[in-house]
């Protein structure tokens, strides 16, 4: 009993300690466990007016092409929300990456997508256990797979009660035995509310916003997965078994680290560009999506500015960011799509910031962004 209560005390006490350790020492990043750095990154959780279980930016990988171009590989990878940073991921194959979110439910959100990608052995599998359907797993564990033939092996059967209330109380024993975190009850209330998302809604869920009525604009589960690049090619993590293993061997390795914080406050983005900084690893690609529209509405903007300027980056970082201008269309915005997704350089838009302040979203999408096509 002593012993126990001492490992928690100690416990306690990593994350007021980690920060003061000195940036010569390269053992320090061993010494936390995933744990431990998710608690030592995160603030307490602020809201947003959005159930964003999946993505509402059908034009995602639409800079796939450039990001490859470019040649964005390894490093840190930051990102905000669910799952379409993994498809980013799978792109650029960061040697680490940090998801930070002002909601607590995206980090929990997180935390089922993590349980779920280590138990399955194949993107049928994880499938099966995201949606609680008893998949009928071939030979081969449906690795071989395209990605119509697994959507349509998942359409083929019907969600089970069962198998969602069996997934629940199986991650409730492997967060206490595995990651050993310290989840609240409604903490797990909260994990139940999206994984029965996923489950009634299955490939027809959709992002779900409050006071903004347009869910004919959000692409589905379906459709997210189903999107190509601007060459023709797939570029969702679940329509390559390959990108499914990486990511499920990089969730096995603790490499992706899910933050609770405020990009415009003073606590975890300081807190995170600290950590790398002691580590001595580069932010490579930051995707932002459009948080930094509500920053600006909501006047944190200058202090997301300078959490920007703390991260450490190179010439070739960028930003990731989606520009929906509700009329106003954007120069990379597709044909087909109602909205554009954007990339610039981290150093130019503190650069073009230094050199005369973005009055607004329109402004900050339209200046120095990276054409899609290499023109700018």
């Amino acid at each position: 009993m002593k012993n126990t209560r001492a490992r928690r005390f100690a416990i306690c006490l990593i994350p007021v300690l980690a920060l003061a350790i000195p940036a010569h020492d390269t053992s320090a990043e061993r010494k936390h466990s995933w744990t431990e750095l998710v608690q030592l990154l995160s603030e307490p959780g602020g809201y947003f007016d959005s159930d964003n279980l999946v993505s509402n930016e059908s034009s995602y990988l639409t800079v796939l092409s450039r990001i490859r171009d470019l040649n964005i590989h390894g490093g840190v990878y930051v990102g905000v929300g669910p799952d379409q940073n993994f498809s980013y991921m799978a792109e650029i194959r960061p040697e680490m990456a940090i998801i930070i979110d002002i909601r607590r439910q995206n980090m929990l959100q997180h935390i089922l997508f993590k349980a779920l990608m280590e138990r399955a052995r194949s993107r049928l599998e994880y499938l099966g256990l995201l949606f609680s359907k008893p998949v009928n797993l071939p030979a081969d564990w449906g690795r071989s797979l395209t990605a119509e033939q697994l959507l349509a092996s998942i359409d083929e059967v019907e969600s089970d009660p069962a198998i969602y209330q069996g997934n629940l109380e199986w991650i409730r024993r492997w967060v206490a035995r595995k990651l050993r975190f310290p989840l609240t009850d409604q903490d797990y209330q909260v994990l139940a509310y999206i994984h029965r998302n996923f489950t009634e809604y299955k490939l027809d869920l959709r992002y779900k916003s409050y006071g903004r009525d347009f869910p004919w604009r959000y692409p589905t589960f379906r459709s997210l997965v189903l999107e190509r690049d601007l060459k023709g090619g797939y570029g969702n993590y679940l329509a390559s078994e390959e990108s499914f293993q990486w990511l499920k061997k990089f969730q096995e390795e603790d490499r992706l680290i899910p933050v609770v914080g405020d990009l415009g406050g003073k606590l975890a983005m300081r807190k995170v560009a600290q950590y790398l900084r002691q580590h001595h690893r580069q932010v490579r690609a930051f995707y932002v999506s459009n948080v930094e529209f509500y920053l600006m509405r909501s006047g944190r903007f200058e202090g997301y500015v300078e959490n920007v300027r703390q991260l450490p980056v190179g010439d070739t970082s960028i930003f990731i960011r989606s520009f929906f201008g509700y009329g106003t269309r954007h120069p990379e915005q597709v044909d087909g799509y109602w909205m554009a997704s954007v990339l610039q350089y981290i150093r130019s838009f503190l650069q073009e910031h230094d050199r005369s302040p973005y009055y607004s979203n329109r402004d900050l999408a339209m200046r120095d962004y990276i054409s899609l096509h290499g023109e700018h």
